[in-house]
């Protein structure tokens, strides 16, 4: 496929945008519905998200936000098995050419634009909330692998380094997806007993380093501010580094001004 995959100016995927979201339809078969000219019962959702959020209609409250290094792991599955993922998520009238055109596209754009598309709502979400919130905001990138990364592990991508999607959850809950328990003096167990120690900060204080600790390395996690963007890389040592994805999220800015009349 000659697409933004491979640098082309084609918008990826072959499926128009209102074919996607017949697709999509079939696997959420319940989705918000804004409540315009509702009199008799009150009104929970009023207008679009996006148009209240830009318009700072919403409540402004201490924000936490991030993404895992590869997101994309999470869907390895459906690259190794597009066929029957996809063909049980198409309208009836769609052929086998069409469902042929489809698993090249996935094949072809998986890691590249899905990841994208994740990273890109946390992008636009933060940076909205910076520029209109008057409360800190503070992101984060969970790179961290070990053998509480259970959400790689259940997708089948326990070879690809870096962290799937929702892989942080594994070193803060207990689940049930596994029977393993952490093993004394492991990283795995460093990284819980961080990632517990951040999160009960930001919950008790509205502050993730409220003071210097060693066990998160004395690090002071930064909240953005309107010009400013900096985000804690959550890996085996505790680093502060600015511009999440800056060079991936300028193309998909350039991208959606050349194609949508959406931006961030």
């Amino acid at each position: 496929m000659a697409g933004l995959c491979e640098g082309g100016n084609e918008l990826p995927g072959s499926l128009s945008h209102k074919e996607w979201r017949v697709v999509t339809s079939r696997y959420f078969k319940f989705l918000p519905t804004t409540e315009i000219n509702i009199t008799n019962d009150e009104v929970f959702l009023p207008d679009m998200p996006i148009n209240m959020i830009n318009a700072g209609n919403f409540n402004k409250v201490y924000y936490m936000i991030g993404v895992t290094s590869r997101e994309g792991i999470i869907i390895v599955q459906i690259i190794k098995m597009p066929r029957n993922y996809i063909r049980k998520r198409l309208p009836p009238n769609y052929t086998v050419e069409d469902l042929e055109r489809i698993v090249t596209d996935v094949k072809n754009c998986n890691y590249s634009y899905r990841e994208a598309q994740e990273r890109r709502g946390v992008y636009c979400t933060f940076k909205r909330q910076a520029a209109l919130s008057k409360k800190p905001v503070y992101v984060y990138m969970f790179s961290f692998s070990g053998y509480m990364n259970l959400y790689k592990e259940r997708s089948g991508g326990s070879d690809i380094p870096g962290a799937s999607h929702a892989d942080e959850l594994g070193y803060l809950y207990r689940s049930t997806f596994t029977n393993k328990t952490f093993v004394p003096g492991s990283p795995e167990l460093e990284m819980s007993k961080r990632i517990v120690r951040l999160w009960a900060n930001f919950v008790k204080t509205g502050n993730p380093t409220p003071e210097t600790d060693p066990l998160l390395q004395n690090v002071a996690w930064k909240p953005l501010t309107k010009t400013e963007f900096p985000y804690l890389d959550i890996d085996t040592n505790l680093t502060l580094q600015h511009d999440l994805l800056k060079k991936a999220m300028n193309f998909w800015d350039q991208l959606t001004r050349n194609y949508t009349t959406h931006t961030c």
